[in-house]
């Protein structure tokens, strides 16, 4: 258990040599620039420069750029591969060629407008052919329409409630209209209309009155066939544009590299200006405040004195006041666990990391939940391929670390408890299953969930005298732990239990309310006391290891019985085979989750409730990780 020791660095150096202390601690990957609080502070703050903001929109534009020729990108990822590594040399070329990879992401922005204006042009296009289209037979040129020096004509819509007030009006004109049908659309009937003048108004009236539209192609010349084929033909042409752009994206997608190399190289800048700008500072010097992890105080020292020859630099502990940020440190084996405590919340500075104590317990509850040794087997071996492809590392690296022991306690649990693939003939180590004697296995998760409570009670004891609090580690702890270790006990009638029972019971009601003044010490003994009920509900949690086991072995049964069913003959054979895949991926896959949420679980509620202090920041330093690539830095060179 490790919370890495913090010292606050204090550097005064020369403007001068700014950028080369920023190169050097980034590439160490242990300083976290912070800034220095006080209102005479604030007068020596870097003033904004408005380079951050730049940079900030030139990387919102490579990352654009990368996602949008992605699918182009000839160099295939492949399956858990970790991020590549970058020298020196790669990063000084890709400053080099900064203005050539921008010029793609300009190009890149340039095709995406000429893209958006073709599909507008394209949307255009389109509705003047669907407007066009009711009237393609009609052999008429359009700029013929309208009046004429006897005669109007005219095409118009009808609805078909207005048909009948059309046919009837008509009737009465002076002059019988010529009514030419062209073509039924969408409930409507479409017509080509010659009036002559004298009936013209009374033409007008009835298109008004009964919702008749006349449509009006005077911007069209010849028939709308015609019309409708020159629109056709812009399409083509639109379409061949979109085609030659869609090439030349693709032609683009060769240099997706570059646009993440660029991408996260001037990520790496832009962290140096954030932190710059943390600096207090006049015309010729500049002041650098952060936090050093203790154990790299002295390369730190080592660096800065190789890199420069004017500054002043020291160290001291952080002050009572302050709160350093945490950061964990473990073994290598019990490192992705990590990752389970940072997922709840990062350990108090001052308090303690419980990742090496917990691990035993997580790997051990989540094989019981699992409890399928070909199931523990299968993700054992998945696991550890994972790990070997991500070096450890990463958030999915660290999680594929904590399948690979959960997986090794599934082997145990599941070969104790005879349970492969859910098969019910093989005999279990140790004499009884889940299913054929429940209350011995109910017993077994309850004992091993009260081992894990008594050991977060040893684990709080231990942080009071760590710090001195002898009473309380006593009082607090310690009777809790004869109390319940008593109760335990007392079940196998032991003489010895009942006297440890009753004597933390009597010291928690003496000492529970010694915090408290006059008849609030008696009260306040008594309420700790049925704090009792708390331990009962925390230890009934562990149940559910009972019942996740029993779950995973019930469903896997059910699949092999209906698996069984089908089998016989070739295609019942393969049926059979099928089924049994489909629901063993299933089983393995949905209890692997459920193993790991409810393993969680218990850590974070039942486990740290007992002695876990959070609310501490995680350590952030300046490093030369990327988020496509990671580039060289003492943390990742080949000799480091």
């Amino acid at each position: 258990m490790a919370i890495v020791e913090m010292q606050k660095m204090r550097l005064l150096a020369m403007k001068r040599d700014r950028v080369r202390i920023l190169n050097r601690l980034q590439k160490m990957g242990c300083v976290q620039v912070v800034e220095e609080s006080g209102e005479e502070a604030e007068e020596f703050r870097p003033r904004e420069s408005g380079k951050l903001e730049e940079i900030s929109k030139q990387i919102e534009r490579l990352e654009w750029a990368i996602q949008k020729i992605k699918a182009f990108d000839p160099i295939k990822k492949p399956l858990l591969a970790p991020k590549p590594v970058m020298s020196d040399d790669d990063l000084l070329a890709v400053q080099a060629s900064k203005s050539d990879v921008l010029e793609i992401v300009r190009r890149l922005e340039e095709i995406d407008r000429s893209v958006i204006e073709l599909r507008a042009r394209e949307t255009k296009e389109l509705q003047q052919i669907r407007r066009l289209a009711p009237w393609e037979t009609l052999d008429v040129p359009l700029e013929k329409l309208g009046q004429g020096e006897k005669h109007f004509s005219t095409l118009i819509v009808v609805p078909g409630k207005g048909m009948k007030a059309l046919e009837e009006g008509v009737a009465q004109f002076q002059v019988e209209p010529v009514l030419e049908k062209i073509t039924s659309w969408n409930g409507a009937e479409y017509f080509f209309v010659i009036v002559h003048n004298l009936d013209l108004e009374k033409f007008r009236e009835i298109v008004r009155e009964n919702a008749i539209s006349e449509e009006n192609f005077s911007e069209f010349q010849g028939t709308a066939e015609a019309a409708i084929d020159q629109f056709a033909g812009r399409l083509a042409r639109i379409e061949e544009v979109r085609r030659q752009l869609a090439r030349e994206v693709e032609s683009l997608g060769k240099r997706s590299q570059e646009l993440r190399l660029l991408r996260d190289a001037l990520q790496l800048e832009a962290n140096q200006i954030e932190a710059a700008g943390r600096f207090l500072e006049t015309d010729s010097a500049f002041v650098l405040t952060a936090w050093v992890p203790k154990e790299r105080r002295e390369a730190v020292e080592k660096a800065i004195r190789h890199l420069i020859q004017d500054y002043s630099l020291e160290f001291r502990d952080p002050l009572e006041e302050e709160k350093p940020p945490t950061e964990l440190h473990n073994r290598k084996a019990i490192r992705p666990f990590e990752s389970i405590v940072k997922l709840y919340s990062y350990p108090d500075p001052r308090g303690i990391d419980p990742t090496a104590v917990m691990m035993p317990f997580y790997a051990c509850f989540f094989g019981l939940m699992l409890s399928d040794a070909a199931y523990g087997i299968i993700l054992g071996v998945l696991a550890a391929f994972a790990v070997y492809k991500l070096k450890g590392k990463g958030g999915t690296g660290a999680i594929a670390g904590v399948m690979v022991f959960g997986a090794i306690a599934t082997v145990f649990w599941g070969a104790m408890l005879g349970s492969w693939f859910g098969i019910e003939d093989i005999r279990p180590l140790i004499g009884f299953t889940p299913m054929s004697d429940p209350i011995k296995m109910m017993i077994l998760c309850l004992a091993l969930g009260a081992v894990q409570l008594l050991t977060g009670l040893c684990v709080a004891m231990y942080m009071n005298l760590k710090r001195h609090k002898v009473v309380d580690a006593i009082c607090d702890q310690g009777f809790w732990l004869l109390l319940l270790i008593g109760l335990g006990m007392f079940l196998l009638n032991s003489q010895v239990a009942m006297v440890m029972a009753i004597v933390g019971a009597g010291g928690i009601v003496v000492t529970g309310g010694r915090s408290k003044k006059g008849f609030g010490k008696i009260t306040g003994g008594l309420g700790s006391l049925y704090g009792i009920s708390s331990y009962i509900s925390d230890l009934l949690s562990y149940a559910r290891l009972f019942g996740m086991g029993l779950a995973t072995g019930v469903i896997a049964m059910v699949f092999n019985n209906v698996a069984n069913m089908f089998m016989g003959g070739v295609i019942g054979t393969v049926v059979a085979v099928i089924i049994l895949i489909i629901g063993h991926v299933f089983n393995l896959g949905i209890n692997v989750l459920g193993a790991y949420v409810h393993a969680c679980r218990l850590q974070y509620i039942e486990f740290f409730g007992k002695f876990y202090e959070d609310g501490g920041t995680p350590f952030k330093p300046l490093t030369t990780e990327g988020k496509y690539v990671d580039f060289e830095s003492d943390l990742n060179r080949p000799d480091a």
